[in-house]
């Protein structure tokens, strides 16, 4: 499987323990709940971008299973 990659072109450190597991799920829940929040206020750019933030650490847990 390719690494995940970061904006810069860098690849994304690989999810080694339990801990960078919990951690990538609270990240993405934080996506989550910012894009929830900007969905209410009609900020549809930021929810697009947060969303997007959100897929992104998604693909990061489904590769390093």
């Amino acid at each position: 499987q390719a690494a995940a990659t970061r904006p810069g072109g860098s690849p994304a450190p690989p999810v080694s323990a339990t801990t960078d597991r919990e951690s990538l799920i609270r990240e993405a829940n934080q996506h989550f709940e910012r894009a929830q929040q900007l969905l209410r206020q009609g900020d549809f750019a930021g929810y697009g971008e947060e969303n997007h933030k959100l897929g992104e650490v998604l693909k990061r847990l489904a590769e390093n299973k």
